[in-house]
């Protein structure tokens, strides 16, 4: 767990995408003078000995429910004496172009309709195109568990979201819970997608899903695992949908939190970090995209980061401003790497990044309860709190002052829309600070991801220039309201 330092300042922001939390804890300021003056960025003295250091986390994918159902019971890196928001949005992109590639693919059905109606109601039918016919099916939860259908492809092929419409008829007979799954092999199965409950108010309804894909697949599966009521199933229509940009959700969010800008203005829309004039017209300039790096090293080069990940084209992209780079090969590597620097690095900025959590959610589903899910937090968490405690153990470390900021570059799985997404957090410790809902501050804190850039430079007291176009600033109030 991470602990109170008396007069010491050691802060730690946590980011997941779209949450904020603020850790607290000392009873009084090493400073008691300590106010938002002191710490407002000094651009009249910018060789000064520099005594502040920042870790950065990012976690991508981990929803803040997720983390509000685990603590306290066993997170201990995260959610210590905290300062925090739950209700940061995250990146949502909705993809510049959305193509339906239900017709490349073939259709296969685990169980066909009765040879009566195969004119009528087979299976055909759920594909081709026409929301007035249907696929039909009967004994379901008889014969055999659930029903699948899917579709397989000549060459695996990339899909980030899917749409069903109920039938004409009959509510009962609607599809409620299934899993969408992807397969290269049709043996060994991803799942992609995970959804419970779902209710089809109208008759020829259609839900659009959204979910992460960063893969190509030869087969696409959608499993029924229950209906309304009853033994027999219906579905109008089933289409496959790419959409070119949606899988960047990740890239997008990091952007948005190493510029201080949203994703209109930075343009990164997927992992190649470059900026796209995606407009028909190629009429809109692209941003510059100046991150919190390249602003801190052009204020003062001595200002030395540090940049570790397993996602090589983050470090080398967005994040190649760090004067050192380090590419790992998992996230314990990245771990093992950061600890090791942190220890004794005198750098000033480090930035992390973990993506165990979203890969389990990938692949054994974004519920909670998942075991899977839960050893993937819980196994971030624990390097979160061996990256802390390599702070505390460097040399200097009384004479340092230290802030964390963890971020999540997403959240969950929403009803049916990128916009219900559930939000991400931010947390954000300092044994000076008391514990926190920044929503419910007077005034409020409402974190946004392009609020981190603003608090980085803030911390490090370098002035944020014209290219943070809509981050805001609100370190600056902890001085005068946080302390305990």
């Amino acid at each position: 767990m991470i602990r109170m330092i008396k007069n010491k300042v050691f802060l730690i922001l946590l980011a997941f995408g779209s949450l904020g939390i603020l850790f607290a804890g000392c009873e009084k300021f090493a400073d008691p003078g300590l106010d938002q003056e002191t710490y407002a960025p000094d651009s009249t003295n910018i060789h000064a000995e520099r005594t502040r250091r920042i870790l950065f986390v990012g976690v991508d994918g981990l929803p803040s429910d997720a983390v509000q159902s685990i603590a306290p019971q066993t997170i201990t890196g995260m959610l210590a004496n905290s300062k925090y928001s739950w209700e940061v949005m995250p990146g949502v992109i909705l993809g510049d172009k959305q193509t339906d590639i239900t017709a490349q693919g073939a259709l296969t059905v685990m169980r066909e309709t009765i040879p009566a109606y195969i004119n009528t109601y087979g299976s055909n039918k759920l594909v081709d195109n026409n929301i007035s016919t249907k696929y039909y099916a009967e004994q379901f939860g008889v014969v055999g568990t659930g029903l699948w259908y899917q579709l397989s492809f000549p060459n695996p092929i990339s899909a980030e979201s899917y749409s069903m419409t109920s039938a004409n008829d009959l509510p009962a007979r609607d599809p409620k819970d299934w899993q969408f799954l992807g397969s290269n092999d049709a043996v060994s199965w991803d799942t992609l997608d995970v959804r419970t409950n779902q209710v089809f108010a109208t008759r020829l309804l259609t839900v659009n899903y959204y979910f992460e894909n960063h893969k190509a697949y030869k087969y696409y599966r959608n499993f029924i695992s229950a209906i309304n009521s009853g033994t027999l199933f219906q579905q109008a229509e089933w289409r496959l949908i790419q959409n070119e940009y949606l899988s960047g959700i990740n890239a997008a969010s990091w952007a948005s939190m190493m510029t201080g800008n949203t994703r209109t203005i930075h343009r990164i829309w997927d992992s190649t970090f470059y900026a796209k004039p995606v407009d028909t017209t190629n009429s809109i300039p692209v941003s510059p995209n100046l991150s919190a790096l390249r602003l801190l090293q052009d204020y003062d080069d001595r200002i030395k980061t540090v940049a570790i990940s397993s996602w090589g084209n983050l470090v080398t992209t967005l994040l190649s401003d760090a004067s050192k780079k380090v590419t790992t090969t998992s996230d314990e590597d990245t771990k093992t790497q950061a600890v090791s620097l942190l220890k004794t690095d005198p750098s000033s900025v480090f930035i992390t990044q973990f993506g165990d959590v979203i890969n389990a959610r990938k692949q054994y589903g974004s519920a909670n309860n998942t075991p899977e899910f839960l050893a993937a937090v819980n196994k971030t968490d624990g390097y979160i709190k061996e990256m802390a405690d390599a702070i505390k153990s460097r040399p200097n470390y009384a004479k340092e002052e230290w802030i964390i900021i963890i971020a999540s570059t997403q959240g969950g799985t929403g009803a049916g829309s990128p916009v219900d997404l559930y939000p991400g957090f931010v947390m954000i410790y300092n044994p000076l600070f008391k514990p926190q809902d920044l929503t419910k501050m007077n005034p409020a804190i409402n974190v946004k991801q392009e609020d981190i850039a603003r608090q980085i430079l803030y911390w490090m007291r370098v002035p944020a220039t014209a290219a943070i176009q809509t981050g805001s600033l609100w370190l600056d109030r902890f001085g005068a309201e946080f302390i305990k």
